[in-house]
């Protein structure tokens, strides 16, 4: 009697393991797989990564372009910044207004 009840529990155990183990079905139709609302779920956490290691790559490629433009930018020349000459002003009669 005794081991009639333990050969018991070890079989429903065994079937527990294997409804564990198999897939679940979750459709209407009898198809094993994901349900809908699951697959937008993994395709939107799949588009945000994308979106993520993209951003990440194009950040990454603007750092280097533009470390590259200033690498390779010439020196500057402070007299060639600043302007030497003055502006003349003149009125309508072309008589000096400013200098």
């Amino acid at each position: 009697m005794i081991l009639k009840k333990i050969k018991k529990k070890e079989t429903i155990r065994k079937q527990k393991d294997k409804d564990q183990d198999a897939p679940k079905n979750n459709s209407k139709n009898g198809i094993k797989g994901l349900s809908f609302t699951t697959s937008i779920k993994t395709f939107l956490k799949s588009l945000l990564l994308i979106g993520i290691l993209g951003g990440i790559a194009a950040m990454t490629v603007g750092g280097f372009m533009l470390v590259k433009i200033v690498a390779d930018a010439p020196e500057l020349d402070h007299a060639k910044l600043y302007a030497t000459g003055s502006s003349i002003v003149r009125d309508q009669n072309g008589d000096v207004v400013a200098d």
